[in-house]
């Protein structure tokens, strides 16, 4: 089934893309939201590098220009329970871009065995965040799929590899619709696409 434009804003919340990088995750979850609506943009990459930055301009340009854009987020499950009352639909893009950021933050106060409980419990409490404003706020997030292929080398990027997919995992549980985008074709895997109106 093609779904038809109307249909991804009409997905239950919360809303979790997933998918590749450069696979069109971020223009996708776009079309999980109301144009029309008051909407927060909440970005977590770190806006000093400068490919990222580019990226996420280019982002920014294909939406609404009324749409409010905060970047560089690492207390993201505080930031979501203060703000996402003030609005209608909240975008968050992206998680594997926030586990990045607070491995390497933590990474130089805390061992790597320290790490693991450490930023397993601020994505859990994401979770709970996304759970406490669901019933108000339209919520959609993006994140990577990082769990393919060889096992990275350098035990940094291996416990990257296993935040990101462990709170994908969690994610998952509490959204209502899952997309997973492969080669730029959403594959809706959990919920159903909502019928329209004839």
């Amino acid at each position: 089934m093609v779904p038809q434009p109307a249909q991804y804003p009409a997905l239950a919340t919360p809303v979790l893309v997933l998918g590749a990088a450069y696979t069109g995750k971020s223009e996708l979850a776009q079309k999980a939201l109301d144009p029309k609506r008051r909407t927060l943009v909440i970005g977590t990459a770190d806006m000093s590098e400068g490919l990222i930055a580019l990226r996420v301009e280019e982002l920014r340009r294909k939406r609404p220009a009324h749409w409010v854009h905060h970047d560089g987020q690492l207390d993201l499950a505080a930031y979501l329970r203060a703000h996402a009352q003030d609005y209608e639909q909240v975008l968050i893009d992206s998680i594997n871009q926030w586990v990045a950021n607070l491995v390497l933050t933590h990474a130089q106060k805390y061992s790597l065995d320290q790490l693991l409980p450490l930023c397993e419990r601020e994505a859990f409490d994401l979770c709970a965040a996304v759970e406490e404003t669901k019933q108000k706020t339209r919520i959609v997030l993006v994140s990577s799929e990082v769990g393919a292929g060889i096992s990275p080398p350098k035990p940094v990027a291996r416990l990257f590899r296993q935040l990101v997919s462990r709170i994908n995992c969690r994610l998952a549980e509490h959204a209502e619709a899952v997309l997973l985008v492969s080669a730029g074709i959403p594959m809706l895997i959990k919920g159903e696409w909502p019928t329209l109106p004839q």
